[in-house]
């Protein structure tokens, strides 16, 4: 799956996750993976996000992980 353009990455707010805004483009959604073990691998956060081009806002819940990491793919449904 191929990734957009990442416009920004915000800091957690109070009671949120962090937030993020993307590309989009028309007849395109896109899905949210997250980890907190790169060796582990990624697993599905948020999906089926329906494009609002040409930009696209997405905030994560709260974690108490110590460490997340974050992806966002790009498909065709």
């Amino acid at each position: 799956m191929p990734t957009p353009d990442l416009v920004s990455v915000q800091a957690p707010a109070a009671g949120q996750g962090p937030g993020f805004q993307w590309t989009s483009r028309n007849g395109y959604e896109y899905v949210i993976m997250t980890s907190t073990n790169l060796f582990k691998g990624f697993y599905p956060l948020q999906s089926n996000i329906v494009a609002t081009p040409s930009l696209n806002s997405f905030v994560s819940p709260i974690t108490h992980a110590a460490q997340r990491f974050y992806f966002i793919s790009e498909y065709h449904p």
